[in-house]
């Protein structure tokens, strides 16, 4: 009986192996899921967002930043009531969408001024 318990926590540990070491983990995990909330809040509580988070810039720097964290640790740390005011799957997703790479494209820029020489009477007379 005790050998079955001690088999099924066993494996239970090495399934759920989301490394969490003393305080000063802690409190990195704490100020990321804080600072991720702050960056990507409108992605996080909207049902169905229509910004992906690549176009909210600093969001995506704050979930890649390094060292790397989870979001399934980040989302382990959130207490009941933001589990209830935040879409968790919205969590789940952001860091395959931000790690994608695809940024907006930089803004237009104005088109250069046609060349300032102007072609001389002759040159034009010699073409036609």
């Amino acid at each position: 009986m005790y050998k079955r318990l001690a088999v099924l926590f066993l494996a239970c540990a090495v399934i759920s192996n989301h490394k969490v070491n003393g305080d000063t983990d802690g409190l990195l995990i704490l100020g990321r899921k804080v600072a991720i909330f702050r960056a990507c809040m409108a992605y996080l509580v909207a049902e169905h967002p229509s910004v992906p988070p690549a176009y909210m810039k600093k969001c995506c720097e704050v979930v890649t930043m390094k060292p790397k964290i989870d979001m399934q640790t980040i989302l382990n740390y959130c207490n009941k009531n933001e589990r209830e005011n935040l879409r968790m799957q919205n969590l789940l997703r952001l860091q395959p969408f931000c790690e994608m790479h695809h940024y907006p494209p930089p803004a237009a820029r104005r088109p250069h001024p046609p060349p300032s020489h102007q072609a001389e009477a002759g040159e034009l007379e010699a073409v036609v």
